[in-house]
């Protein structure tokens, strides 16, 4: 699910069927909207969706689906799209518009990711070691890129702008740099917390960065700063 930006009544929702876009009115006494309140969008071999991200300004939606190789770009209100396609990695499991709207990070289910410049929709290929990307966050800025695999308990990180580097990297080998080390340990209280990640979420100033676990059930919290280079520490 994705509420659109600039906006306070209006929610997209992927499912087995497409994508449902409703318009909510908030001052309606209705606790179950009817299905004129919707718009369906659908294509041929895209289904079931999901994942979605509407472009920071809310003027397009991006829909994608594990069981299609194409990305679509949606114009809501004239329910028209275009497909991004490209060839390699399976479907695409998970994309993620930055929030500067410059790129869009796109992982599918094999060991394939994608970030797509959106000046032009091209885009910049990575491979992981294995598994396949699962987890992913960006900085506000949008220079950053935080990810995490199916099968190493590590956040990465990429950089994409020249003009507030994190990393200095060689953009032709394309290789991503381990932050976090999340091998799961136990704490003097007990309890475990690391392994496998699941979700991130990145806090609108660039200064909390919390982490979600597959087997274990705390929620790890970590301070942040980005000048040189990124710090990760516990919060």
């Amino acid at each position: 699910m994705a509420w659109r930006p600039l906006s306070a009544s209006e929610l997209a929702v992927g499912c087995e069927g497409g994508v449902f876009v409703w318009q909510l009115d908030p001052n309606s006494v209705v606790t179950r909207p009817s299905m004129s309140c919707a718009t369906v969008l659908q294509k041929l071999h895209h289904s079931p969706v999901t994942s979605i991200t509407w472009s920071p300004q809310g003027d397009v939606l991006l829909t994608a689906s594990a069981a299609d190789t194409a990305m679509y770009v949606w114009d809501v209100a004239m329910e028209k799209s275009v497909a991004l396609r490209r060839v390699g990695g399976g479907g695409v499991s998970l994309v993620t518009w930055s929030p500067d709207g410059s790129k869009v990070f796109a992982a599918t289910t094999g060991m394939i990711f994608r970030v797509w410049n959106t000046d032009r929709w091209l885009p910049e290929r990575w491979t992981v070691v294995s598994g396949h990307v699962q987890a992913s966050c960006w900085s506000p800025c949008g220079s950053v890129l935080l990810f995490a695999t199916s099968e190493e308990p590590m956040v990465y990180s990429l950089t994409f702008s020249k003009l507030d580097t994190v990393f200095q990297l060689d953009e032709a080998s394309k290789t991503a740099v381990p932050v976090v080390d999340l091998t799961e340990v136990e704490l003097e209280e007990g309890q475990r917390v690391g392994g496998i990640v699941t979700s991130l979420a990145w806090d609108a100033r660039g200064q909390r960065l919390a982490v979600l676990f597959k087997k274990t059930d705390l929620v790890a919290v970590f301070s942040t700063e980005i000048h040189a280079v990124l710090q990760v520490s516990p919060w």
